[in-house]
């Protein structure tokens, strides 16, 4: 059977091999390389009517994607703060309670994430291979899964707990 060639996305050098030699990482499934006929179309569009290249328009939509990012996390506590009445049905809580639990929840998200980053940068500088690594890619998902449970249950028990009356 020939060697297939393909580009490695991580290392951007040329394989020959199932795997890359440097980093581990296969080839992508044909469907995750390409994009949908319709947003094909749209950026086809986009580019016709800017008369800039693809390489010109991957600087203004990464730019316009970090900054979007921003908003989708808003939008994205809107439908979890909606699914929280149905999960502390016992307790009345008004809405307001469920929106900034879900934006306190997703804050602490991003820090999780934040950390855990950091321990893989750092794990990559003590010659562990970071996120690179199986091992410490499947300890640190192990660890984020487990802090966000405590912290989710922690924080329901806070928020449902009666307050302490005066003495």
């Amino acid at each position: 059977m020939p060697a297939v060639r393909w580009n490695c996305p991580t290392c951007k050098v040329v394989v020959t091999t199932p795997f890359c030699a440097r980093c581990g990482e296969e080839p992508l499934p044909p469907p995750d390389l390409t994009w949908s006929e319709f947003a094909q179309s749209v950026v086809a569009q986009r580019l016709a009517a800017t008369n800039m290249t693809a390489e010109q328009y991957e600087v203004i939509f990464d730019r316009a994607a970090v900054l979007n990012a921003k908003s989708l996390i808003l939008l994205m506590t809107l439908p979890f703060a909606l699914i929280l009445p149905l999960s502390f049905w016992r307790e009345r809580q008004p809405f307001m309670t469920h929106v900034v639990f879900s934006l306190h929840l997703y804050t602490f998200l991003l820090l999780l994430f934040c950390a855990a980053l950091l321990a893989a940068k750092v794990s990559a500088l003590l010659g562990f291979g970071g996120l690179d690594a199986p091992n410490v890619d499947t300890v640190l998902s192990v660890v984020n899964v487990l802090v966000c449970t405590l912290h989710v249950y922690w924080r329901s028990v806070r928020s449902t707990a009666s307050p302490v009356p005066a003495g």
